[in-house]
């Protein structure tokens, strides 16, 4: 596939991070699921929605609070992007990784490409 992605499993900060990435598939699969003692934060739609799970009062099960839930958050993605890219070239920013982050991607897509060869 020409967008590779990734599943897995760790703990960040002692935290428990679940990374669910399925290629091949018929839609696509893009989730991470942050864990905390009595509550868990889903990353879901490939990144384009955020839900945030709470105990519920009844039961012992967390529910999500659709109140929080944030929906469409990829729509216009890029922008910022584009902004932060402006801002280097026109020499408004001058400490930055955006460079040095787009060359690592490049290199990590050429690692990924010959691996699958």
């Amino acid at each position: 596939a020409s967008d590779p992605t990734i599943t897995a499993f760790c703990t960040y900060l002692n935290i428990p991070v679940s990374v669910i990435g399925i290629m091949n598939a018929q839609y696509p699969v893009f989730e991470i699921e942050l864990y905390f003692a009595n509550q868990k934060i889903v990353i879901c739609h490939s990144g384009d929605e955020i839900r945030y799970y709470a105990p519920s009062t009844e039961g012992k099960w967390l529910k999500e609070n659709e109140h929080l839930r944030q929906a469409g958050i990829l729509k216009e993605y890029m922008v910022p992007v584009l902004d932060k890219a402006k801002g280097i070239v026109q020499g408004k920013i001058k400490e930055d990784n955006f460079l040095q982050a787009a060359a690592l991607n490049k290199r990590m897509l050429s690692i990924l490409k010959n691996h699958s060869n």
